[in-house]
């Protein structure tokens, strides 16, 4: 039987996971990578020779030449990906007929971003993508397939995804957004519209007897972007990490609430994903704070070493399936 790898989010997004899919594509023979959920609210930020660039929709695999599919999990904008297409081309990525998108994945009308935008009472991007989702709940939507003109013109094959990943010889499958923000799992109606976990592959036409390694990605404090208030007020440290760290949404350019790590949200994160391997990015900037802090439980540690032993012990005191924890200090590799 293939076995495939999964790259999942464990907080809020923006943990980093662009970061790790593109150095995992550089270091084993993968043949695909598939994007399994989300939209143009997702945005994955990489460095790909020696340039900062970001991705919406497009999987990170395009820099690899690598078959690269949307999986029908996604929600798309067509104009919006003729664009990040044209962006990629102006720097030197082409789409080399190598990207694929799944026949059933639902198509963000203009009519969903205008409401959306009218609508917006829980914090939103205004991409539509509640609406898409909605629509396709209600079985109104429109889907790839009623676009297949469209795909051609851009150099896009519509395809039956079950098909692409039956044939497969090893898949990346690249999650957006994080487990905090999953429909079911997170902080509802504080949440995105699809499924963050790695639940959503099974819409790929995969089993979970397929899955070999399942990344999960996080750093030692957490970020958010959106409606809720997050941030603990008159925190100088918490502040002091917005800054060092740019902490920035890659998508809306909003500067992302910061908070110390919730360590029974990430066991919760990690165990609903089967995780076997922890990665935390940002750890040169946790060090550079005067304080050090967990929630649940409230513990404060006199540096930032004590900490991340401190969140490597409960990892694997509580997480029965995670073989490996890095903690990575690099922005290019883990």
């Amino acid at each position: 039987m293939k076995k495939h790898d999964i790259v999942v989010g464990l907080q809020y997004g923006d943990e980093g996971k662009g970061k790790v899919v593109k150095d995992l594509l550089s270091k084993k023979s993968y043949t695909h990578c598939i994007r399994f959920n989300g939209g143009p609210n997702a945005g994955h930020t990489i460095y790909h020779n020696n340039k900062k660039l970001v991705v919406h929709q497009i999987p990170i695999g395009i820099f690899y030449n690598l078959i690269n599919v949307l999986g029908p999990c996604c929600v798309v904008n067509i104009k919006k990906l003729e664009e990040e297409i044209k962006y990629l081309n102006e720097n030197g990525i082409s789409i080399n007929n190598n990207f694929y998108i799944s026949k059933n994945t639902h198509i963000i009308l203009p009519e969903y971003i205008e409401s959306d935008k009218k609508n917006d009472i829980v914090g939103t991007t205004g991409n539509g993508i509640a609406n898409t989702y909605s629509a396709k709940m209600m079985r109104t939507g429109k889907r790839a397939e009623d676009f297949k003109e469209e795909f051609t013109k851009l150099g896009i094959k519509v395809i039956d995804i079950y098909e692409i990943c039956k044939n497969a010889e090893k898949i990346l499958f690249e999650g957006a957004q994080g487990f905090c923000l999953d429909i079911d799992f997170g902080d509802y109606p504080y949440v995105t519209s699809s499924t963050c976990t790695i639940g959503g592959i099974i819409s790929c036409g995969i089993n979970y007897a397929q899955i070999n390694d399942t990344y999960g990605i996080a750093k030692p404090y957490e970020t958010y972007v959106g409606a809720k208030k997050f941030q603990p007020e008159n925190e100088q440290d918490l502040h002091d990490l917005q800054i060092m760290g740019e902490e920035y949404g890659a998508t809306t350019g909003r500067q992302r609430q910061c908070n110390w790590i919730n360590l029974y949200n990430l066991e919760k994160s990690i165990n609903c994903n089967s995780c076997s391997h922890i990665i935390f990015n940002k750890c040169d900037i946790i060090k550079k704070i005067n304080k050090f802090k967990s929630l649940s439980p409230d513990i404060e540690y006199v540096n930032a070493d004590k900490l991340l032993e401190s969140i490597e012990k409960y990892i694997l005191n509580n997480c029965a399936t995670v073989k490996k924890i890095y903690f990575s200090s690099c922005p290019n590799c883990i």
